[in-house]
């Protein structure tokens, strides 16, 4: 199984994750790529590097079919053009798959956001996960955070 977590900084995303997945799971999180002796160091230079790490290493992971019986992608994918890669891959390769979109207020978001995102980028990813509809055909659950 693969969850696809998707939502904005501070929607409850990790917290889910660490509530309900339990120990016998693999996570990918572009965080990690900005986490240096346990300090997240954010580089925003490096934010395109840190995705394609990121997806490197689910594509790893997940191609070694019964390796793991839960996989999860803990990042933002505010845009079908972050979020299809991980979807696409999960189908091809005959995997079930979720996506665990957490709704999420901008305001509640921002009082949570531990990441320090700033404002406008919290407003323009909030703006995506509007505009940008999951294909009915892509399972998909929805929680309000």
């Amino acid at each position: 199984m693969i969850w696809i977590m998707r939502g904005l900084p501070g929607s409850g995303k990790s917290t889910y994750v660490k509530n309900y997945a339990g120990e016998d799971c693999e996570i990918f999180s572009a965080d990690d790529f900005h986490t240096v002796n346990g300090i997240y160091q954010y580089d925003p230079k490096r934010a395109g590097e840190a995705h394609d790490w990121c997806l490197r290493c689910y594509i790893s992971a997940v191609f070694v079919e019964k390796r793991c019986p839960l996989f999860i992608v803990d990042n933002t994918n505010t845009t079908l053009m972050e979020l299809a890669p991980y979807v696409r891959i999960a189908q091809a390769l005959g995997h079930d798959y979720v996506i665990k979109y957490h709704m999420c207020p901008v305001s509640r978001a921002m009082r949570r956001n531990t990441h320090k995102v700033p404002v406008n980028t919290i407003l323009a990813m909030h703006k995506n996960l509007q505009e940008q509809i999951v294909p009915s055909y892509w399972n998909q659950e929805v929680f309000l955070a």
